[in-house]
């Protein structure tokens, strides 16, 4: 089995030139595979560290010392050790970000030298060992607001959910709208960190009612308030506002609609009142990690979860998180950060996990599409 050799760190450029890292591994005869890690401006209290590059490059010679010789199809052994070498519970030492792309690039090359798609391998590791393809629902940011977008919107992202099956054909429907949209702003449209326009609406009730406006039969929508960055929070005119949302709208989908901590009683309510209805859906609040989703399971609080491995640091707490999730009848939707790269990874963890929903914002910026078109090449084999 090949074995790891080398590990580099190296700082390069994200999304809208943002540095971050990237994560390369070789192996005894110099064959190679690299990860590049993107990072989140909306982050929960309790994600891994984000390292800054300039210090993370400089992890690449401990990492390599710590994880010599390791056989690459470990997974477990590798991102343990890392784990332990760290000893804290975000990732303070070695930093988030670093592990995760080091446990990345494992997986990548570890597939490479296997000769089996990303998907497949990845799909052994969750409990998958023959995949079953179910193509995931896109949840389409069409529209931003929040601290991902230059308005005055307090929900962070509005999100449209087609009613059609395959990948290919949900993308020809969300097309048709994005492009419907940006004929009708104009000169007025501007976008925000995910791609979805951040054109200066009057209110969030006019988003709705445009988006309404385009829908066909089967489509859905949904939000992610993000309530973390929501000014002045008020969580009774929240609760009352998400159940007015569900009765005037085809709502399916609401992600954090409350802050992480100290609002457990609001979460529950809505629970209570929706749950049998739409999905009630935890991010900063699980943060990928199965210790805090162990946290909030017997509460009755979610019914769906948000998986973004650099919440968490490794690929094996991630996985440990998706098979939780889907043993207690989560909804799994397998989302990208604001701030993104072209690393096309998120696609083959999708399909890898049987993801119910993939949130890779708009067909607007290579950081986004690189993972479109993954899913699509990923759909034409099956």
């Amino acid at each position: 089995m090949a074995k790891i050799q080398k590990i580099e760190i190296q700082k390069v450029l994200g999304f809208r030139s943002s540095e971050t890292i990237k994560a390369s591994v070789f192996d005894e005869v110099g064959e190679s595979a690299e990860a590049f890690v993107a990072f989140g401006k909306s982050e929960g209290k309790y994600e891994a560290k984000y390292l800054e590059p300039d210090k993370a490059v400089l992890k690449g010679d401990e990492l390599t010392k710590l994880l010599y010789g390791f056989d690459l199809t470990d997974q477990a052994g590798i991102d343990w050790k890392m784990i332990e070498a760290d000893g804290t519970f975000q990732k303070d030492v070695l930093g988030g970000n670093v592990m995760l792309g080091a446990s990345v690039a494992c997986a990548k090359l570890a597939a490479k030298t296997q000769k089996k798609e990303l998907f497949a391998y990845l799909g052994g590791m969750v409990g998958q060992e023959t995949i079953v393809y179910k193509p995931p629902k896109i949840l389409f940011n069409i529209i931003e607001g929040g601290v991902h977008a230059d308005n005055s919107l307090p929900i962070q992202e509005h999100l449209l959910i087609s009613g059609k099956s395959s990948i290919k054909d949900q993308i020809v429907a969300l097309d048709k709208v994005f492009d419907s949209l940006a004929v009708k702003f104009g000169d007025g449209a501007e976008f925000g960190d995910e791609g979805g326009f951040s054109y200066r609406f009057q209110s969030e009730d006019e988003v709705f009612s445009l988006i309404n406006q385009q829908l066909e039969n089967g489509d859905m929508v949904g939000i992610d308030a993000a309530a973390n960055n929501i000014k002045n929070f008020d969580p009774e005119y929240y609760l009352g506002y998400y159940q007015k949302l569900l009765k005037e709208y085809p709502f399916l989908y609401f992600e954090d609609p409350f802050p992480e901590e100290g609002f457990d009683e609001y979460w529950q309510k809505l629970y209570a009142a929706i749950g049998d209805k739409a999905l009630v859906v935890g991010d900063d609040l699980t943060v990928t990690n199965p210790k805090k989703l162990k946290e909030i399971l017997d509460k009755k609080m979610i019914n769906g979860i948000i998986i973004k491995p650099d919440q968490v640091g490794t690929l094996t707490e991630t996985f440990e998180t998706i098979k939780l999730a889907r043993e207690n009848n989560l909804k799994i939707a397998v989302s990208h950060r604001s701030q993104e790269t072209n690393d096309d990874f998120l696609a083959d963890l999708a399909v890898a996990c049987n993801a119910d929903f993939v949130k890779f914002g708009a067909f607007y910026q290579g950081e986004r599409l690189a993972k479109y078109n993954r899913l699509l090449a990923i759909e034409s084999q099956f």
